[in-house]
């Protein structure tokens, strides 16, 4: 683990925020080129949406944060007003960034739709990049490996006793996060080649929510931290992405079908 990347004038620059602001930066400026150059959005378009995606982006991390560290929060209360202590949650941080996007797309009349598609496959290389931050950092761990387990992708963490290591579930997240964004970049290619359009009809973004929820879902059971009803907030989150996913999808799906063929009822 490497929580420091560097000093800077004696002050301590954490990994955790460095890799993290370099994804998230990365994220925003290839969704502007998207929104711009295929879903019909100006600049100005993009700067306003993105104020409000950004502010329910921190909003939602926030909750998340303390959702999924409830039990420590409970016996110190105190610290929920130190907001820049702790870290974020990328499952509440997505909701809430949605939720920024539909309320400021609503009231300027843009498809909510068109620019959460342009911001899918960029917002899995943020997760596939930012997750590394978290192992540099030493959050977000796995749970202790049992004894004579054959798990060979393990790690050993500094606050744990010497041979004890866990499950690197933030290299779990990462890795998988990055295949199913480059999957999503080589389906859009085919879509583009095939003539079809997901300007009006979302289709990698809800694929790219089900693909989220789904891998929550598993490799969650493998992270330490607190539970509710036996799942991690993130897992809670996960199943409902799945299903609002699931539901987006086929309706796009019909809906594009619907267009391509107007004649069909």
């Amino acid at each position: 683990m490497r929580p420091v990347l560097f000093h800077l004038f004696g002050y301590p620059v954490d990994s955790y925020y460095v890799v993290w602001f370099v994804a998230l930066l990365g994220c925003t400026l290839w969704t502007r080129r998207r929104a711009i150059a295929r879903f019909g959005f100006t600049a100005n378009d993009v700067a306003d949406i993105f104020f409000w995606v950004f502010l329910g982006c921190v909003v939602g991390a926030r909750l998340g944060h303390y959702f999924d560290n409830w039990s420590w929060y409970l016996e110190n209360p105190s610290r929920i007003l130190r907001f820049w202590e702790g870290g974020l949650s990328s499952g509440s941080a997505i909701v809430g960034g949605v939720l920024g996007c539909i309320w400021k797309t609503h009231r300027m009349g843009k498809s909510w739709q068109a620019f959460v598609e342009a911001g899918s496959i960029p917002m899995l290389f943020v997760i596939g990049i930012g997750r590394w931050g978290c192992l540099l950092a030493g959050c977000c761990f796995g749970k202790v490996v049992p004894p004579g387990s054959t798990c060979s992708f393990v790690l050993h963490f500094p606050f744990d006793s010497p041979g004890v290591f866990r499950y690197a579930s933030q290299a779990y997240e990462a890795l998988a996060a990055l295949a199913f964004g480059v999957f999503l970049l080589f389906v859009e290619r085919k879509l583009v080649r095939r003539g079809i359009s997901t300007v009006r009809h979302a289709l990698l973004a809800p694929s790219a929510m089900v693909f989220y929820g789904g891998y929550r879902l598993l490799f969650d059971f493998l992270r330490a931290g607190d539970r509710i009803l036996g799942l991690r907030v993130g897992q809670i989150f996960g199943l409902v992405f799945i299903a609002w996913g699931t539901l987006w999808f086929l309706h796009s799906w019909k809906a594009l079908f619907t267009d391509s063929n107007p004649g069909t009822n």
